[in-house]
């Protein structure tokens, strides 16, 4: 990002939050491209359940197999938001979320380009779900890294996308 774009976004920080160290924006869910093919399994894997669970008497598990189709399909037809990611000097803020640092637990970039580029952030909090965000392809991660062992510690164990980021992106969901 251009020294310009740095400086005016520092200018619009409350101070109280610290020194602006790095910006970026990711798309709110990773919109996939997916073939007729795709809409077809899709369709007739959900009509099947819906089915199942009628004979089987489950129809909570049926409404929730409708809505979430109708929640895919919503998501389908609207473009991604722009999420801003930004690195500060007492914390890190995800969209309109402020973490200060010391509510991070750890962290782990996994990063094995072109598929993999993710930072994961878990904080101390169990309200607190650990999140994925999605590094820009232009990043260095090892900037990143260093950057953030100066406020966080790193997980050493976890150097691999969750199961969770990985079922999403081979099933495109």
């Amino acid at each position: 990002m251009d020294e310009a774009r740095l400086e005016k976004l520092q200018e619009e920080i409350d101070p109280r939050y610290g020194e602006l160290l790095m910006y970026w924006t990711m798309e709110e869910y990773e919109a996939y491209q997916r073939s007729g093919l795709w809409y077809a399994i899709f369709a007739v894997v959900g009509i099947g359940l819906i089915l199942y669970a009628i004979l089987a008497a489950n129809y909570i598990f049926a409404v929730f197999l409708v809505l979430a189709g109708i929640f895919m399909l919503w998501q389908h037809m609207r473009a991604p938001d722009q999420i801003p990611i930004v690195i500060l000097s007492a914390g890190m803020a995800i969209g309109n979320h402020f973490h200060a640092w010391d509510d991070v637990k750890d962290f782990a970039i996994a990063y094995d380009p072109p598929e993999v580029r993710k930072l994961y952030v878990d904080f101390i909090k169990d309200r607190d779900p650990y999140v994925s965000i999605t590094l820009p392809e232009d990043m260095n991660p090892n900037e990143l890294r260093a950057l953030m062992l100066e406020y966080a510690k790193e997980n050493p164990k976890r150097r691999e996308e969750s199961l969770t980021d990985y079922v999403r992106r081979l099933y495109k969901l």
